[in-house]
């Protein structure tokens, strides 16, 4: 009696999950089988990666994986995007303490040329 499969948790055998996340990682199919700890067996390899429950825990890996990808560049983009309203707020209150700067001295001349002096 086959018990329903999950392809969102781990496969309880634990070859078959290794060789699940080897081919995963770009493997060829008799590489992961024999990287996964199985007797080298091209044929053996292939039945293995047509059951429905590895390619269910297979196309489960490479999409939690993509969801990942958009997260990760997700994340840097709005480190990069803060990184630069950091700059361009710092480069306008240096830009306002440049200008209030100017209006200072400035100031005391044109009260100085006011009162003729």
């Amino acid at each position: 009696m086959k018990t329903d499969f999950d392809p969102t948790r781990p496969l309880p055998n634990a070859k078959q999950e290794r060789f699940c996340q080897l081919v995963l990682g770009g493997a060829s199919v008799p590489d992961a089988f024999a990287q996964a700890g199985y007797k080298p067996e091209p044929k053996n390899a292939y039945r293995l990666f047509a059951r429905s429950e590895i390619k269910a825990r297979i196309e489960y890996l490479k999409s939690a994986a993509a969801k990942q990808l958009v997260v990760r560049v997700a994340d840097a983009g709005a480190r990069k995007a803060e990184a630069q309203a950091e700059q361009v707020i710092h480069a306008k209150k240096s830009r306002d303490e440049v200008l209030k700067k100017l209006w200072e001295n400035a100031m005391p001349r044109r009260h100085q040329s006011e009162r003729g002096g």
